[in-house]
Parts: structure tokens; C-alpha cells; sequence
């Protein structure tokens, strides 16, 4: 069956959109602090 690498590149793809969510929450602190 192919559903399970499936499952982990969303997992993956996930993981990769909420680190970059985190960066655009942090990037306006970093312009304050400039």
C-alpha cells in the first residue's frame, strides 16, 4: 500500500508550514527589536 508514505509527507509538509507560521509570528518582534 502507498497511503502510508503518503501519510507521512503531509505530516512532514505540516510540520514544515507550522515552523514557517512560527517565523512570520517572530518577524515582527525582529522588526521591533531593529
Amino acid at each position: 500500500g502507498g497511503s502510508r508514505p503518503d501519510l507521512t509527507k503531509l505530516i512532514i509538509s505540516n510540520n514544515k508550514l507550522q515552523s514557517l507560521s512560527d517565523d512570520l509570528r517572530l518577524l515582527p518582534a525582529l522588526t521591533v527589536l531593529d
